[in-house]
């Protein structure tokens, strides 16, 4: 720089014309300025390589903490949450370091309560288990007990309800009026016993699953013969009139006479029960080619092809008391009533219509009610034309060519 500023000076000094101390002081200046100039390059110089070696320092100590805290995370994904980012710093990764950690520490303590909380709910189901097959065994052995027992009291109860009836007839033909009444007032109270024993029996069986159909073909204006016979003295009794309507040429059934003969007096005479001096009517038609959608329980759901085929109806209708809704709601469970000043007034175990209803589920079809209260009740029976048996529906599954 100076050997470029003294040829500038040689070759100038001839043509300015200027004096050489001019000359000199403007060559000093110039090269005071050159000086300065090549000291604040160098100092920037120095300043730039300073500020390279900082910035490489930072660059590499981020990448470094970048890198602690990619592996901790790659440890924590995992599995492993007691790994943890070291914080070296106050600055962002610092502070992401701090956060992740914190993270870990409360996702490892929210898997361990819930690994506390699922051992509990696996003891809590073994030990719900060990109920569950207790109450079962318990409940199969009050089931055995009943059928055992109501067996041991009929016998008795049997002799008691005959010697009773020969008791009235010897009692008639001696004259002896007044033991008459007292006769017959024993013989209908073991008749009740009698009914109250064998509904157990059967709400026993079908909780044990030993109740079986026994079908066969039957008249069914005869059947209805036999259920207006029976329930007369009850009609008498509260002053009801009863009206059938059938269609003469109904015809026959395949069913289980005795259990629909059982679930049409249930019917009839808990609506004779129900209403004073009032009108029953029992309706029965035909419903070719009806789908009755059934809500049977698991034990005893019918098979579905048994859906596909014409059904009859019985229809027991009365102008009664009739429920409410809540009353409808509770009226098939077992030893429930509509309420129970119900109970108190006008008796019963509730058996009646959950023996019923679960008669006519065993046999395809069910029963179904609508009532209104204080206006009277309509209870339904559906069942198929021909039923099959659980068996029966396995054979034919088995081989659908038959």
């Amino acid at each position: 720089m100076k050997n470029y500023l003294l040829a500038i000076e040689a070759a100038s000094a001839p043509a300015t014309g200027v004096s050489e101390a001019a000359q000199a002081v403007l060559v000093q200046q110039t090269l005071f300025v050159a000086s300065r100039t090549q000291h604040w390059l160098m100092g920037a110089l120095v300043l730039s390589l300073i500020a390279g070696i900082v910035g490489f320092v930072s660059v590499s100590a981020i990448i470094r903490n970048l890198g602690l805290l990619r592996e901790t995370a790659e440890q924590m994904a995992s599995g492993d949450l007691t790994a943890r980012s070291p914080v070296v710093s106050n600055d962002a990764i610092g502070v992401l370091s701090s956060t992740l950690n914190t993270m870990a520490q409360q996702i490892s303590s929210l898997l361990n309560g819930l690994e506390v909380r699922q051992r509990q709910l696996e003891e809590r189901s073994e030990e719900l288990e060990v109920a569950k097959n207790a109450a079962e065994a318990a409940n199969r052995a009050k089931s055995t007990f009943l059928a055992n027992m109501t067996h041991e009291l009929r016998t008795p109860l049997n002799a008691i309800i005959g010697y009773s009836e020969l008791l009235q007839e010897e009692a008639l033909e001696l004259g002896e009026e007044e033991f008459v009444m007292d006769l017959a007032s024993i013989n209908m109270a073991g008749k009740q016993l009698l009914y109250i024993i064998s509904d157990i029996l059967d709400i026993s069986k079908i909780e044990a699953g030993k109740m079986t159909l026994f079908l066969e073909t039957f008249d069914v204006l005869n059947l209805l013969e036999q259920v207006v016979t029976t329930v007369q003295p009850q009609l008498g009794k509260n002053g009801n009139t009863l009206i059938v309507n059938c269609d003469r040429n109904i015809g026959t059934i395949y069913s289980d006479l005795s259990k629909l003969r059982q679930a049409l007096l249930n019917l009839v005479t808990n609506a004779a029960k129900f209403t004073d001096r009032g009108k029953i009517t029992i309706n029965v038609w035909k419903e070719e080619g009806e789908v009755l959608p059934i809500d049977n329980s698991e034990e005893l759901s019918a098979d579905p092809s048994r859906c596909q085929q014409p059904w009859i109806v019985f229809q027991v209708t009365d102008t009664g008391i009739g429920m409410t809704e809540d009353q409808v709601s509770r009226l098939f469970g077992a030893f429930a009533q509509a309420d129970d000043s119900t109970t108190r007034k006008y008796g019963g175990t509730g058996l009646g219509l959950t023996i019923s209803r679960k008669f006519c589920q065993m046999m395809g079809g069910d029963i179904t009610v609508e009532s209104e209260f204080n206006c009277g009740s309509s209870f339904t029976i559906r069942l198929p034309i021909a039923v099959t048996s659980p068996k029966e529906a396995q054979g034919r599954s088995r081989n659908p060519r038959n």
